[in-house]
């Protein structure tokens, strides 16, 4: 019982020190690989799908599938106002067609830099401490380890998801991993197992439902970061997790549209769910180490 408020104190300095630079060097990694991704595929488009391109075939074909998907999705980011500006001015300059944003719509292009924020590192040391605190007393030190580092993650998903409207598929991956873990010392695998299990079958069902209102809506509802991250949830929080993440998923669709209500935001905006998912993941945690 003793270590818990070192575990916590140590947790929660380690977790708030780091947390800017953790997310600022998430998010330019995250920046250099898709600036990859877009240069190789600007370079396809314009050869393969310019106005006057002769018709590709073979490999070719293949290659003009994969350029077309991707102008299709910069062109509908640039509606929604959410395209960086650099690129958009690349992909006219190389005779590719691009809409102007939306006039309704008041997104804004992703920031790749965060500047150091009182209450971000506040929220990551307190995710982290009170992990640690849950679980020092009844498993030991390596839970209230594993507890803190879960939450340390959690916050800078929800951070990076905040910013730049992303959570990379392998710190969704970090997460479910270390949720896994701290789940299997304290729960056991069985449970572990199971809680990871429903949460993908979660996912499998929102990424169905999406892909429906994508067809009827036109814009993605939700992204493959959160469906990445909806595992994560669950393998955080035991048994419970997949209901924590179902109820994260409705609680931020109805601050949307509460917000769109008030005119504070417009419905065509990509929503957040990082934020409301990494909460859903640190409180589901706490309940399962801590059971009231």
């Amino acid at each position: 019982m003793t270590i818990a408020p070192f575990a916590a104190a140590l947790a929660a300095a380690a977790a708030a020190g780091t947390h800017t630079a953790a997310s600022r060097a998430i998010l330019r990694a995250h920046r250099r690989k898709e600036a990859k991704w877009d240069a190789k595929s600007l370079a396809a488009a314009k050869e393969l799908c310019s106005p006057g391109a002769p018709p590709a075939s073979g490999f070719d074909a293949d290659r003009a599938e994969a350029a077309g998907m991707w102008l299709r999705l910069k062109q509908a980011m640039a509606r929604a106002g959410t395209l960086d500006p650099q690129l958009a001015a690349e992909i006219r300059e190389a005779g590719l067609e691009l809409p102007e944003k939306d006039p309704a719509s008041r997104a804004e292009p992703p920031r790749w830099d965060v500047a150091p924020s009182a209450p971000w590192s506040a929220a990551s040391g307190l995710a982290a401490g009170a992990l640690a605190f849950a679980a020092a007393p009844a498993h030991g030190a390596l839970a209230a380890a594993l507890a803190a580092a879960t939450g340390a993650t959690c916050a800078a998903a929800a951070r990076a998801d905040s910013a730049a409207r992303v959570i990379p598929f392998w710190l969704a991956a970090l997460a479910a991993a270390e949720g896994f873990a701290l789940q299997a010392a304290t729960s056991g695998l069985p449970a572990a197992a199971g809680s990871l299990a429903a949460g993908a079958a979660l996912s499998a069902a929102v990424a169905l439902a999406g892909s429906a209102l994508e067809r009827a809506t036109g814009r993605r509802q939700v992204g493959g970061g959160d469906l990445a991250f909806i595992p994560a949830v669950a393998a955080c929080s035991g048994p419970a997790g997949a209901a924590g993440a179902l109820a994260a998923l409705a609680a931020a669709a109805l601050a949307l549209a509460g917000a769109a209500a008030l005119g504070k935001v417009g419905l065509k905006e990509h929503v957040p769910y990082g934020p409301a998912l990494a909460l859903a993941a640190v409180v589901g945690s706490m309940c399962s180490l801590a059971p009231i």
